[in-house]
């Protein structure tokens, strides 16, 4: 099995799981809901600002030229190569194909082509095209521009700088490590250095350095890591997974940065970020999994594009993950499971903007760039207490499918108001108990500068030696919380949803003195409920969302999850009306 089969073969089988996902299965809650920018395009990867605006290689869609093939799967496959690559350009609201006519070989699902596109120093344009094999791989597609760096000039056909397949055929760099049999080479991922072109070559697990006078060197080679086999794979010890690098990044500052994808079998955490200083990479930021590829901002902050953040070989299908790792060192998943189908690439604008190829494998003219900006919250009720630029990543591991949620739970644990589950855990579906409610709520009353009852009386009997003890009794003396019956709290008791409406009115209204303005009858499931004028009124603030259909569930359990939204909506009401404060840190 060669190297590139390793990872092709994953790639492929994921692109069948989520070629399933539809296209317009865009975010409800993560930063700012995407906008589409391009559409129609043929495979789209990696992404680029160029002196125009946002440069995509689209790998294209193959040809007429066929012939039968052995696809990275092992399955006879016809191959058929064309000229079908190109770049499109996004610029003024617009999109353009400035460049067409660029090698294209359909593999079956797969289909190599252009895989990356940037500018040297001059603002000239350079392609990278994949291929993943040999010289006798390409000799078999016919198409002998595979497997090259390419300049391309304004005018005229291109320039091929540097032929990779040769260089690895001829040098085979890391053919003396383990679990590597032959020469193979895939140039995925391009950034410039001045004018010397930096290829990450994911076959050949190796940083290329190419000059401008296609002068090519290994800048950095990327050993593979032992590690333990799969279940269904029997082995008597640990197999050898390779690195296969991705993506490369310049800074602005001028530091290399290369993300590896891993090979066979793809375990999770395995896959780095790496500095490559002096020929020497050092992982600096770990515990990712199947990256395709980098962004970094000229602040420094990094944007991680992970093809599979639970591995390509999850039994449930993988889940893509757009993962923003902060200046402060604190991570943030933007976009994770049907909110990104099939990423291809990823790049920060000039504007800030971050800039997405999606449905890269979806089929011919189904591809698309999208646009977000990571410093506007995508839910506007939570927005003036919950800003992405200031609210930190909260390390909570578990919510990153929590796609409705996600930015209220960081939130909320950035104003102090929700806590840990265990060590790495929110427990965003579990159910919030009477005693966590009533500790939440208190905090976000002292959040609010607002005095409360010190020393209050013992409320209740059946609290006693609880941690939530003593902010129970605080509420029940401000008569924000009461009773199950005399003496009975019944902490450990969940609340419906109608309950959490009606403790927020009451933390609300304590806070600002005033009471909240009524709303109109908002879901037609409360009818005769005790707690429906809280309810009408909450939602007429925006703190509270129904189920769909006109309905909002009143005697549902509120999870984690949903109590962090509802309270940093409150939050951010709040704050605006000048009644909280952000947090200084």
């Amino acid at each position: 099995m060669s190297k590139k089969r390793r990872m092709t073969g994953a790639l492929v089988a994921m692109a069948l799981a989520m070629s399933m996902v539809p296209l317009m299965a865009l975010p409800a809650a993560a930063v700012s809901a995407p906008e589409v920018v391009a559409s129609g395009l043929n495979s789209p990867y990696k992404l680029t600002q160029g002196p125009d605006g946002i440069y995509v290689a689209e790998a294209g869609t193959g040809g007429d030229s066929c012939a039968a093939a052995t696809s990275p799967e092992g399955m006879e496959v016809q191959a058929c190569s064309g000229t079908t690559g190109s770049v499109t350009l996004i610029a003024n609201g617009t999109q353009s194909r400035p460049v067409t006519g660029l090698p294209s070989v359909a593999l079956g699902q797969e289909v190599f082509g252009p895989a990356a596109v940037d500018f040297d120093s001059s603002n000239r344009m350079h392609v990278v095209v994949g291929l993943g094999g040999d010289a006798a791989a390409r000799d078999l597609y016919g198409v002998d521009t595979l497997g090259t760096l390419l300049r391309i000039p304004a005018t005229g056909e291109p320039v091929v700088v540097s032929d990779l397949v040769a260089f690895e055929e001829a040098n085979d760099p890391d053919g003396e490590l383990p679990g590597v049999e032959g020469p193979d080479s895939n140039p995925f991922g391009l950034a410039f250095d001045g004018d010397d072109a930096l290829v990450a070559d994911a076959g050949g697990n190796t940083l290329l350095r190419v000059e401008a006078n296609g002068t090519t060197t290994v800048e950095a080679l990327f050993a593979p890591t032992l590690v333990d086999p799969p279940p269904f794979i029997p082995a008597p010890g640990q197999i050898p997974m390779q690195a296969v690098p991705t993506a490369v990044e310049v800074s602005a500052g001028g530091d290399i940065h290369v993300a590896n994808l891993t090979g066979f079998p793809f375990q999770i955490g395995a896959a780095s970020v790496w500095s490559v200083d002096g020929g020497v990479a050092t992982a600096v930021e770990t515990g990712f999994t199947n990256i395709i590829d980098l962004a970094v901002a000229d602040d420094g902050t990094m944007y991680v594009l992970e093809f599979a953040s639970n591995s390509l070989l999850a039994p449930d299908g993988p889940a893509a993950s757009l993962v923003q790792v902060r200046t402060d060192g604190t991570r943030k998943v933007l976009l994770h499971g049907a909110e990104l189908p099939v990423p291809g690439g990823v790049a920060v604008g000039d504007d800030g903007m971050v800039y997405l190829s999606v449905c890269t494998l979806c089929g011919p003219g189904q591809g698309e760039v999208w646009m977000i900006d990571p410093s506007v919250a995508s839910d506007p009720a939570t927005a003036d207490a919950c800003s992405p630029d200031d609210v930190p990543g909260s390390g909570f591991g578990d919510i990153a499918g929590s796609s409705d949620h996600r930015e209220a739970i960081e939130c909320a644990a950035w104003w102090g108001i929700v806590n840990r589950f265990s060590a790495d855990t929110f427990g965003p579906s579990g159910d919030v108990t009477r005693e966590q409610v009533a500790s939440m709520i208190l905090r976000a009353i002292h959040a609010s500068d607002v005095a409360t009852i010190q020393g209050a009386p013992d409320a209740f009997t059946d609290d006693d030696g609880s941690v939530h003890e003593a902010d129970i009794n605080v509420l029940a003396a401000m008569d924000v919380i009461v009773g199950r019956s005399e003496g009975i709290f019944d902490p450990k008791a969940s609340v419906s949803r109608a309950e959490v409406a009606t403790l927020i009115i009451r933390a609300y209204e304590l806070i600002t003195e005033g009471e909240i303005a009524a709303g109109a009858n908002a879901f037609t499931d409360d009818e005769g409920s005790v707690h429906e004028a809280d309810i009408n009124a909450v939602a007429a603030a925006g703190w509270v969302n129904g189920i769909g259909g006109g309905l909002f569930n009143p005697g549902g359990e509120a999870t984690r999850a949903q109590f962090a939204s509802m309270i940093t909506r409150m939050l951010s009401t709040l704050v605006e009306d000048g009644d909280a404060t952000l947090p200084t840190s």
